[in-house]
């Protein structure tokens, strides 16, 4: 049964200390039973308080806070009342009074703490480009923590940044448009983001990148009640995921895509020898 000081322990010989930064994504109900807790409500409090105790009042908060309805049923994106599809946590993380949301309608990223606006604030339209709250927290080399998931596939969006950022092949940009409304502001903006290929069964599994971290002193994973805790730094973690991009493109994944020529993105050339030589000789 995990105890409040012993989740502070672990928080802290994880490396996480007053001032920083700290990205979480979560599975809190693979830790198992709190000390003390009844609630569902108690459980989310004890995580967040222990959090904040840690990397005290100069320290920020985040999660994932993705709003999948939008593009799937073209539900409206309010920033301040959408909920997130990222879990219990990233949910009870809105729901403070101080907190800050990215405008992203689908990918956003909600803080809380003394950096929340740096993070999440201002015009961005780029799920995880050049001003995104991804390549934020990657500058400000964020901790990027996942609690209760461990190495097990999923609970690093982060490593999505990364995709962006090398330009892996099985992506497209999609271009988002709909009902956006930011703290009390109508948002006519074209938004997009990218986006796997939907035809070739594009499945992630991010294991063996994430357990390579591990041996080489990047990444810790700690014992948390009966699960784990999983610390890298952002910056960290990027530049071994670009090195395990270049190592095989398609590492993020179960397996290369079945691309197919003749069809996105593997539609071959544009131009047929003849017709680029007619070309050449019209532009003469």
């Amino acid at each position: 049964m995990l105890t409040f000081d012993d989740y502070i322990k672990t928080l802290k010989h994880a490396g996480i200390k007053s001032g920083d930064i700290v990205h979480v994504q979560s599975n809190l109900r693979r830790i198992g039973f709190i000390e003390g807790i009844r609630s569902r409500k108690e459980m989310l409090e004890f995580y967040l308080k222990g959090l904040q105790e840690v990397v005290g009042p100069e320290g920020t908060i985040s999660c994932f806070s993705m709003f999948t309805d939008f593009q799937r049923y073209g539900k409206p994106y309010i920033a301040e009342s959408s909920p997130c599809n990222s879990g219990d946590f990233a949910n009870f993380l809105l729901q403070q009074e101080e907190v800050v949301r990215s405008m992203h309608p689908v990918m956003s990223v909600a803080a809380l703490g003394a950096k929340a606006q740096m993070l999440c604030g201002g015009g961005h339209y780029s799920a995880f480009g050049y001003d995104s709250p991804w390549r934020r927290l990657h500058h400000q080399n964020a901790k990027i923590v996942s609690l209760g998931l461990g190495t097990r596939p999923g609970g690093s969006s982060f490593l999505h940044y990364i995709e962006a950022a090398y330009g892996v092949p099985y992506q497209y940009t999609k271009l988002i448009r709909g009902d956006i409304t930011y703290y009390g502001e109508l948002i006519e903006k074209d938004f997009y983001m990218a986006i796997r290929y939907l035809d070739y069964d594009i499945q992630y599994n991010t294991t063996a990148f994430k357990e390579s971290l591990l041996p080489q002193g990047i990444a810790k994973e700690l014992q948390l009640g009966g699960s784990s805790l999983y610390v890298v730094d952002a910056k960290a973690m990027f530049d071994a995921g670009i090195a395990w991009l270049t190592k095989d493109i398609y590492g993020f994944l179960n397996s290369p895509p079945k691309f197919v020529d003749g069809q996105m993105p593997c539609d071959g050339i544009t131009l047929k020898r003849e017709d680029a030589s007619a070309q050449d000789t019209d532009s003469k």
